[in-house]
């Protein structure tokens, strides 16, 4: 199943780290002024949550970035925040609607009805993992630019 979420996400877009579940080691002012937070909608109907994160004032690229299996983007953020810094970039990154792995893994996962990683939701299928990474480009582009 996917992990207990990491995070959760405040009234005003913002990312809020459970204690003990995700870490945050730089300075706790860019975690409220850099970090974004948005939940999108995927063509199959399911919700993602989204988070853009902004390390570098005036970066001229952002990249997409579809993390591992296991995490999410609570866990993830600041190893955005330390790639972003050292390449020059912003990060935009996305928690999808669940992984297709093992058939014992999938009946785990079905019998649940809260199923995505973080706070996102829906079943694990390949059809849901490309809407996601769909909808988490159109996001990027059309909410961030």
């Amino acid at each position: 199943m996917p992990p207990e979420s990491s995070y959760t996400i405040t009234e005003n877009n913002r990312l809020h780290l459970l204690e003990g579940r995700a870490e945050w080691p730089h300075d706790p002012e860019h975690l409220n002024t850099n970090v974004e937070m948005y939940v999108a909608r995927t063509r199959r109907r399911n919700k993602i949550s989204c988070v853009y994160v902004r390390p570098v004032p005036n970066a001229y690229f952002t990249l997409l970035f579809s993390h591992g299996n296991a995490v999410d983007i609570g866990q993830m953020t600041s190893f955005y925040w330390g790639l972003g810094h050292r390449l020059g970039c912003n990060v935009f990154s996305y928690d999808y609607s669940g992984t297709l792995s093992d058939p014992v893994r999938i009946a785990e996962m079905v019998t649940r009805s809260f199923l995505g990683y973080g706070c996102s939701t829906g079943r694990p299928s390949e059809k849901n993992l490309y809407a996601d990474i769909t909808c988490a480009f159109e996001t990027l582009k059309t909410k961030f630019g």
